[in-house]
């Protein structure tokens, strides 16, 4: 929803068109970034927000909080890299996709 104003003539985007864009460039960074350590200060500063506002406004506009977001998108990212590339290792795939050991791989993904 846009919001005109009259003395200019001017589209100027709503603070939850702002918001949704914020969030969206959080998104692409986490998915551009899965095989790093993410950090709730780090990601906030890509939505230019404060730890405490993003984390609220992140699971506002996506309905998930945002660690629980980043797990599922490992996931998601792993299952697809293990049918896609059969050849490759388990350990290989849970590392691309962010986890620290193949432990934690298995058990994420057995929790999914």
């Amino acid at each position: 929803m846009n919001v005109i104003r009259a003395e200019s003539g001017v589209s100027v985007a709503s603070s939850e068109e702002v918001y949704i864009q914020r969030v969206n460039a959080a998104m692409d960074f986490i998915e551009a970034n899965l095989s790093e350590e993410l950090h709730l200060a780090q990601i906030a500063q890509v939505a230019q927000f404060s730890r405490f506002h993003f984390h609220r406004i992140f699971a506002a506009v996506t309905g998930e909080p945002l660690n629980q977001f980043v797990a599922r998108v490992r996931i998601e990212r792993a299952a697809a890299m293990l049918t896609r590339q059969p050849q490759r290792t388990i350990s290989s795939i849970g590392a691309d996709c962010g986890f620290g050991t193949p432990s934690a791989f298995s058990r994420a993904f057995k929790a999914a």
